[in-house]
């Protein structure tokens, strides 16, 4: 169990902590099956609904934002949808908690 931050794509939502137990927390918060993004620099993986752009999901400019800031060669990439922040997967490939300095 770890806690983490959705990030919804309509920007007047505010973010908000979830504890994500299961796989079914992770894809119940983005609406589908999910997919792994990292982002290495700030120790943090983000999910996001496998389908998202399949399905054309609202852009989410909040995710985007951090994703293209930290990981500059994906500029030009887009992530759509509702997202979870959590810590990177530990050695044994589970999730962590978010580092203290984003909480």
């Amino acid at each position: 169990m770890v806690q983490g931050i959705i990030i919804p794509a309509d920007n007047t939502a505010p973010l908000r902590a979830a504890i994500l137990d299961s796989l079914e927390d992770y894809q119940r918060a983005v609406g589908g099956w999910i997919e792994a993004v990292d982002i290495p620099d700030l120790g943090v993986t983000i999910y996001v609904n496998e389908e998202g752009l399949i399905r054309d999901l609202p852009f989410n400019r909040r995710a985007t934002f951090l994703w293209r800031f930290h990981v500059p060669q994906a500029r030009d990439a887009r992530l759509v949808g509702d997202i979870v922040v959590v810590g990177l997967a530990d050695d044994d490939g589970e999730n962590t908690e978010l580092p203290e300095d984003l909480r």
